[in-house]
């Protein structure tokens, strides 16, 4: 009787210690574009989706009025102004260069940019 305790009792305990272990980090458990499995990337165009994110996240800063006073100098009320930084700006976004963006702000969410990654991989087209 008393073994048979003493192996219960035992078995509690360690199920209790790993269970109380258990590590809940969404970031961990569903890496980037998995939280969001309605994340189109793959008809991702300049005119519906990039600049849909652009004026959601970055014209406070970047656009023709405020980009002297807030955004460094770079504008992104075009086309051929955002083409020309893409590569520079996907560093920013992913915050994995000298200037994270949004400055001051948190990471844009994984979706987005998926979304802006798929536009550049897909050759930046003007569409």
């Amino acid at each position: 009787m008393k073994k048979t305790f003493f192996s219960l009792t035992v078995l509690i305990l360690i199920v209790g210690l790993y269970s109380s272990c258990y590590y809940d980090n969404a970031e961990v458990l569903y890496p980037a574009g998995v939280l969001n499995a309605n994340c189109d990337t793959t008809n991702v165009t300049f005119s519906g989706t990039v600049t849909t994110i652009l004026n959601n996240n970055c014209s406070g800063c970047h656009s023709s009025s405020n980009a002297n006073a807030y955004g460094g100098g770079f504008t992104f009320s075009t086309y051929s102004q955002f083409k020309s930084q893409a590569n520079l700006i996907l560093g920013s976004i992913n915050q994995t260069n000298s200037w994270p963006m949004p400055k001051g702000g948190g990471k844009l969410d994984a979706c987005s940019i998926n979304q802006i990654q798929s536009w550049i991989n897909k050759g930046m087209i003007n569409n």
